[in-house]
């Protein structure tokens, strides 16, 4: 429910960190124990590659680059739990040919984060819907097929950027 109204505020034209704080705000309202969420957001200028990393208690991201594995780290406070929470923010150019891996720490946790960045630099040329089930199979293997966590993998593969016709 968090992600969705992050992503309804953010789709609505919403600066993210209004979304953050909105979503913040009502996990601390709601009360309760146990009652917080991650957030991990990625901004992406489709004409420039620039990108803008914004993570609480996020597991890595990790970009594949000319056979190399790049990690993205976030801070380490989820939303619901202070009052004034300030996600870590990471800017990076992402080139085309990068290939970037965001998982649920169900997947970081079950098959490991070094796992994840292997298989994401050995299939970096694979599409983005193959290297997502990749992510997902290592984990699920890692536990047997008892998932012990939901697991969420999303790749996103880029390929080039925008151009403006004049």
């Amino acid at each position: 429910m968090p992600a969705a109204k992050s992503a309804a505020c953010a789709g609505a034209g919403a600066p993210c960190a209004l979304a953050v704080e909105t979503v913040n705000a009502l996990l601390l309202n709601r009360g309760g124990e146990d009652m917080f969420a991650t957030a991990d957001l990625l901004i992406l200028n489709l004409m420039t590659g620039e990108a803008e990393f914004m993570k609480l208690a996020a597991c890595p991201t990790m970009i594949a680059r000319g056979g190399e594995a790049l990690r993205v780290e976030g801070g380490r406070l989820p939303l619901g739990i202070l009052e004034q929470v300030r996600p870590e923010h990471t800017r990076a150019r992402l080139m085309p040919g990068d290939a970037v891996l965001m998982v649920s720490d169900g997947v970081a946790d079950a098959a490991g984060i070094e796992a994840l960045e292997e298989m994401l630099v050995a299939g970096a040329e694979e599409d983005a819907a193959r290297l997502s089930q990749r992510a997902l199979d290592l984990a699920g293997a890692a536990c047997d097929g008892g998932r012990r966590d939901d697991m969420t993998a999303m790749v996103l593969k880029i390929n080039s950027f925008f151009t403006l016709q004049r």
